[in-house]
């Protein structure tokens, strides 16, 4: 599946900006805490497709991009970033407003918690933390999952109307 930005420094970029306009402190682990939520919702929410071309892995410090945590170890790199398309800049507002004002201890606990950083904590230190594992422990609950047929089609399960449903109109004839 293709990524919903062509670089990973397009969100980053994003987020530092939004810390700059709202005054909030962004440290290197808090970027890399923001982009890690981002990429797992994004995961869970899309059917495990990617918000951007970034791999995390599991560490003692939590899930780290290595590719960006070096190039941001020691301040913003200069490069090329393009301004994501309308939709994601709506989600990663909605990721902002839930974490971008957190301390880097609430973000801390918070990641200690996520289900998928300990899904591949179980299988050592330096495991990828798949998008699978995202989606998987991401996805939104009160969707039910998909069931697949022999030939390999996807269909959901039909349920019938609650109680409190209409059945749908009928022709008469």
């Amino acid at each position: 599946m293709k990524p919903a930005v062509a670089s990973s420094f397009d969100v980053a970029d994003w987020f530092i900006r939004q810390s700059k306009r709202d005054r909030v402190p962004l440290s290197p682990l808090k970027l890399h805490r923001l982009l890690y939520l981002a990429q797992a919702d994004y995961a869970g929410r899309h059917g495990g497709a990617a918000l951007m071309p970034s791999i995390f892995v599991a560490t003692e410090l939590g899930p780290i991009e290595p590719n960006l945590y070096r190039v941001f170890e020691y301040g913003s790199p200069k490069v090329t970033v393009r301004d994501p398309a309308e939709k994601v800049r709506t989600f990663l507002t909605e990721i902002w407003r839930l974490f971008g004002e957190e301390t880097i201890e609430a973000l801390n606990r918070h990641i200690a918690r996520d289900p998928a950083l300990k899904e591949a904590e179980t299988l050592g230190e330096g495991t990828v933390i798949s998008l699978a594992m995202m989606h998987k422990h991401h996805k939104d609950e009160d969707e039910p999952p998909p069931v697949r047929v022999v030939e390999g089609k996807r269909v959901r399960p039909w349920l019938p109307p609650s109680k409190d449903q209409k059945p749908a109109p009928t022709k008469s004839t």
